[in-house]
């Protein structure tokens, strides 16, 4: 599966036979799939199921597609967007890169024919990241970046793309203080400092329930109060 432990992916379409056809087809080819029928309830579910992949119908109900594809591509510069529509007009086409878009497919098309987007997605995805493979010396945290795949004492554990960029970032200046307002813009793109800087906070929160033995008392992510964080083995 493209090197992923599994890539997870997130469907918006308010076509019933398509969203329902799109989940089953990816499904069946080993993808974790999610659909919805609605622009803001796609919008919601990002936040909680961190798709690699974002697959969205231009024509949904609440938000269209391109307000959806905004408001993710502003959330995450990574995670791939692939955008349907049922028009073909270049106008349309420009207007999702636009607002972030990586792909376009119009219908119809083919289920092989949008796999292999989603595969090009993600391959892309993949050369994003560095080839870094972060080993701990006991060897009981293992992160492969180039796979975006992570261990925790053998044990897979899923991560998603913003959190393996972070800690990316965290690893490559391993043992060097990394402040807050470095991590937004690097990280997220954020030089505006009004946006808060609770974004790293939750993030690195969340990190250390996945990696840490005790979360509470982290051996690796940590805190330096007043000004950031560091990575130490």
């Amino acid at each position: 599966m493209e090197g992923m432990t599994q890539v997870k992916v997130l469907v918006a379409e308010d076509d019933t036979a398509i969203r329902e056809g799109t989940e089953k087809y990816l499904s069946k080819h080993g993808y974790l799939v999610k659909a919805v029928s609605d622009g803001e309830e796609c919008v919601n579910l990002f936040d909680r199921f961190f798709p690699h992949v974002v697959i969205l119908d231009i024509m949904l109900p609440s938000l269209d597609g391109y307000q959806v594809c905004k408001k993710i591509r502003a959330k995450d510069e990574i995670v791939g967007i692939l955008m349907l529509t049922a028009r073909s007009e270049e106008v349309d086409k420009i207007l999702g890169f636009d607002f972030g878009a990586d792909d376009y497919l119009p219908k119809p098309f083919s289920f092989p024919e949008l796999l292999a987007r989603v595969k090009a997605l993600v391959r892309r995805i993949v050369k994003t990241t560095s080839p870094l493979k972060y080993e701990s010396p006991d060897f009981k945290l293992i992160i492969d970046f180039g796979s975006y795949t992570a261990f925790k004492d053998k044990t897979p554990i899923t991560l998603s793309p913003k959190e393996f960029k972070l800690l990316y970032y965290l690893i490559s200046n391993k043992n060097q203080v990394i402040t807050r307002s470095e991590l937004l813009e690097t990280v997220w793109g954020y030089s505006n400092s009004a946006v808060s800087t609770r974004t790293v906070d939750n993030h690195v929160a969340r990190l250390r329930l996945k990696i840490e033995d005790d979360p509470n008392n982290p051996k690796h992510l940590i805190t330096v109060h007043g000004i950031g964080y560091k990575f130490v083995e």
